[in-house]
């Protein structure tokens, strides 16, 4: 990826740790992680090694408490959304099969969380995390 200048998706799965120490050898990689559902303190150290955070549907959940704490330390510019077909649909699809179209209701849950911590307003977000992944795709 650096050698390309491409950017990295990384999966990350009850591997915080191991992700990390693997992720802070390298200071010019440009990466995302995918679906992001750690907890606050990794998003911190994840933040001051670069990486950006794209949230799926479990950011909607009821019980993913932990994650909006998350969600609500990390600069705009560092936050992407996504669907992750065929899972994870958000509210208030859950327990659908997830397809790309859902990613409004995501990306209009973040956006108006977001709205309230940082008193703007969320249209403004939205575009903002539309920006964002332009520019971590470089497109």
């Amino acid at each position: 990826a650096i050698k390309h200048n491409k950017p990295l998706i990384v999966h990350m799965r009850n591997s915080e740790n191991e992700v990390y120490e693997i992720l802070k050898k390298f200071p010019k990689l440009n990466f995302v992680l995918h679906s992001f559902a750690a907890s606050k303190d990794w998003a911190k150290k994840f933040l001051k090694i670069g990486a950006y955070f794209s949230f799926s549907g479990i950011v909607t959940f009821k019980n993913a408490e932990y994650l909006r704490e998350s969600l609500s330390i990390l600069p705009l510019n560092k936050i992407l959304c996504e669907t992750d077909s065929p899972f994870l649909s958000p509210e208030p699809v859950r327990g659908k099969p997830n397809v790309p179209l859902h990613v409004i209701h995501t990306i209009n849950f973040v956006s108006e969380f977001l709205s309230k911590i940082l008193e703007k307003n969320p249209q403004e977000i939205m575009k903002k995390i539309f920006q964002n992944s332009l520019d971590f795709f470089q497109l």
